[in-house]
């Protein structure tokens, strides 16, 4: 493949890109942080599997929106319902 093609392709991706997640180790189980990017706007989001999938139509994953608290310094444990109201304790957010 050319250089010229191989870039092209890369190219295609990075205009296609939305965001990225990295995986991360909280104390009870892991999860994903990360971002999504629509036009000039970036929102941060934390990624957990859904521990309560009850039939094969449930996500596997639910996406929350990252909320810092006390000014820049982010909560070291908070609770957040999921999307059937369940809630689950976050491990330390560091976004």
């Amino acid at each position: 493949m050319s250089d010229n093609t191989q870039t092209s392709k890369s190219s295609e991706w990075r205009d296609r890109e939305l965001g990225a997640l990295w995986s991360q180790k909280g104390k009870n189980k892991e999860y994903m942080t990360g971002h999504f990017s629509i036009g000039d706007e970036r929102q941060k989001v934390v990624v957990f599997k859904n521990q309560n999938k009850s039939s094969d139509r449930a996500p596997d994953y639910v996406i929350y929106k990252h909320v810092e608290r006390n000014g820049d310094v982010p909560q070291t444990a908070a609770a957040v319902s999921d999307s059937e109201g369940v809630e689950t304790e976050i491990p330390d957010l560091l976004v």
